[in-house]
């Protein structure tokens, strides 16, 4: 597996560990090491082959071993668990440039919201400007990020083909 698929992975168990209630601080590790890899000019297998990945700035020893399991068997159990275990609108939300973790943490924690559909309408309504950290100017920027997303309708009802 290449450093780019797994610098995505990582941020993934990162942004998911954030939003289901994890450990922030392993969430941030994963994420650092995430960056890391995407920025590293090193050969990831020269740094597997020397046993060095837990030196190298910014990747502690988890997220190595995360890094490691990926690398060998394209599998890892932790992101596999997360994915699972938190429905995929959510991550969706993700997706949307002004949400992060706890933007989205806070969307499904406090208002129950799990589809970019129920995001919208609660945009809408006010519930999600009513939410601490979040305003109209914000609802707003969702509601036209929603809209603007590539390959979406953004919840709109699409007439079927005859």
């Amino acid at each position: 597996m290449d450093k780019n698929k797994l610098s995505k992975i990582l941020t993934e168990v990162g942004s998911m560990l954030e939003i289901s209630g994890g450990n922030v601080v392993r969430a941030h590790a994963y994420m650092a090491a995430a960056r890391t890899l995407a920025i590293m000019e090193d050969d990831l297998d020269d740094l597997i082959e020397y046993d060095i990945l837990d030196k190298t700035p910014g990747i502690d020893t988890v997220a190595a071993e995360a890094i490691l399991t990926l690398h060998k068997t394209g599998k890892l159990e932790l992101y596999e668990t997360l994915r699972t275990s938190i429905p995929s609108g959510v991550l969706e939300m993700l997706k949307l440039p002004g949400l992060g973790p706890k933007r989205v943490k806070a969307i499904w924690d406090e208002l129950g919201i799990v589809t970019i559909r129920a995001l919208q309408v609660a945009c809408e309504d006010g519930r999600v400007s009513s939410l601490r950290g979040f305003g109209r100017k914000t609802c707003d920027n969702i509601l036209l990020d929603i809209r603007n997303r590539p390959g979406k309708n953004a919840g709109k009802k699409t007439r079927k083909k005859a």
